[in-house]
């Protein structure tokens, strides 16, 4: 009986927790209890990606938005696993709250990013939930290692990944030609489909090292992988394609 008890909580057996929703790249944490300090690590996040946020709307507010734009994207890819989190999901928000604080800032603020934030995260709303289609348990064993009951995962699932998509695709469409047209500006010199999803892959090699990243979600098979990476790269092609068109027409 020991012995059951043993194998059932071993860590190489058990699912393990992540530090917070937005997903770790430290999984040597075995499943346990964990600490108040530790449950407030999301709240950590949440504010590191506000924060940053802020700061990059600052950026897009000054003369030349497009050097501190990419200053701020680089600032991002290489510090953004250690200061705000592992996952796309985090960053693009990051990206989003720079948005609205550069429109805060500038009421007649062009959201030059706007266009491929639609892209994005139509992206990751697609390639997270693609993995529940062919793999039915896997919300449960990700709603287990965050330590999260199934109303409340899929409460952060929402918040998290389809409002986003949702925010940005009607503040995009409640444009009138004129601003839809100065919105795109940078479209014409980084293409929608390409820019967007050459930083989600970016993103992956920073945090993964390439295509799979089970230490930043769970384990799963490689085929589960590329399967929600084509559907990243379909969501990539076919809504920035479609936005790039209605941007030059």
């Amino acid at each position: 009986e020991e012995e059951e008890e043993e194998e059932e909580t071993s860590p190489a057996r058990g699912l393990q927790h992540s530090t917070s929703f937005a997903g770790t790249v430290d999984v040597s944490v075995a499943l346990r209890r964990r600490s108040p300090k530790e449950r407030t690590a999301w709240g950590r996040q949440v504010v590191a990606a506000s924060v940053f946020g802020v700061l990059l709307g600052a950026a897009l507010s000054v003369r030349r938005p497009w050097m501190f734009t990419i200053a701020g994207l680089v600032v991002l890819l290489l510090g953004g696993p250690a200061l705000i989190s592992s996952t796309y999901t985090l960053w693009n928000w990051t990206v989003l709250l720079g948005q609205v604080a550069d429109r805060t800032f500038r009421r007649r603020a062009i959201p030059r990013l706007l266009p491929f934030l639609v892209v994005n995260s139509w992206a990751i709303f697609t390639s997270f939930n693609v993995h529940a289609l062919f793999y039915r348990p896997h919300f449960a064993e990700l709603a287990k290692r965050l330590d999260y009951s199934m109303s409340r995962f899929h409460l952060m699932n929402t918040v998290g990944h389809f409002l986003p998509p949702v925010i940005v695709t009607l503040w995009f469409w409640a444009l009138n030609a004129e601003k839809r047209l100065d919105a795109c500006e940078w479209t014409s010199v980084a293409p929608l489909p390409v820019a967007s999803f050459a930083f989600h892959l970016l993103w992956a090699l920073r945090v993964g090292g390439g295509l799979v990243l089970d230490h930043v979600y769970l384990k799963r098979p490689r085929l589960h992988w590329y399967i929600a990476w084509a559907t990243a790269a379909l969501t990539h092609l076919s809504i920035g394609t479609f936005l790039s068109d209605l941007c030059h027409s």
